[in-house]
């Protein structure tokens, strides 16, 4: 049996200007959120890590990301942000 599709997206707080889990999805929810993101933000980036991803969706929506997270999180918005960059020279 294949395991549920899962997805969460990350967003800067405002009062802590800590990453946040603001939304998680599970099968058709995860789905819908993904095609939803690219058509709104077709821009930006979808990054697939399972390790992170799993550690990430432990922790309720609308809640900072915990201190043990902050590593593999910083790692990923510099990978986000040095993509970005990339993109834009």
């Amino acid at each position: 049996m294949s395991k549920l599709k899962q997805n969460l997206g990350l967003a800067v707080g405002k009062g802590t200007q800590l990453p946040a889990v603001v939304f998680k999805g599970y099968g058709a929810y995860a789905d819908f959120y993904e095609k939803e993101f690219k058509r709104i933000k077709p821009q930006s980036r979808i990054v697939k890590d399972k390790e992170l991803l799993e550690k990430l969706a432990k922790l309720p929506v609308n809640s900072d990301i915990s201190p043990d997270l902050y590593q593999l999180v910083a790692i990923l918005l510099v990978y986000v942000y040095s993509l970005e960059k990339i993109k834009k020279d």
